[in-house]
């Protein structure tokens, strides 16, 4: 077979190709839209979510000291307050049915003493 023959197909078949996957691209970055913001107080150190995506925790650091439970359409379904005097976040997670486990540590003012707290909700 002539490669001069050759040669228009495979631009062709290369161009549909890069059509096909720059039209896919732009779809999947449409599809990329904040779907909810929510302004909280004091810095974020650990967010999780849900393994079903009903739910999402989140938990700012020390000093600010809240947990936080949404539903998956932005609504704060409540909050608590967990900071004393000097805890540090560890960890939170968040069950398929909207239970929450976070970790804090707590020490004395002197670091005396550490002890840890699992809050459940």
């Amino acid at each position: 077979m002539n490669k001069a023959k050759i040669y228009p197909w495979i631009f062709a078949v290369v161009f549909v190709l890069i059509i096909v996957i720059l039209s896919g691209v732009a779809s999947a970055e449409e599809g990329n839209e904040m779907l909810w913001s929510h302004e909280l107080d004091g810095d974020v150190t650990y967010v999780s979510i849900s393994p079903n995506g009903n739910y999402i925790a989140a938990m700012t650091k020390r000093y600010t000291g809240y947990i936080y439970l949404f539903d998956n359409e932005g609504k704060m379904l409540w909050s608590y307050y967990y900071c004393r005097d000097i805890e540090s976040p560890y960890g939170v997670a968040v069950s398929p049915d909207g239970y929450v486990a976070a970790v804090v540590a707590h020490s004395s003012s002197n670091w005396d003493y550490v002890s840890s707290y699992i809050y459940f909700f």
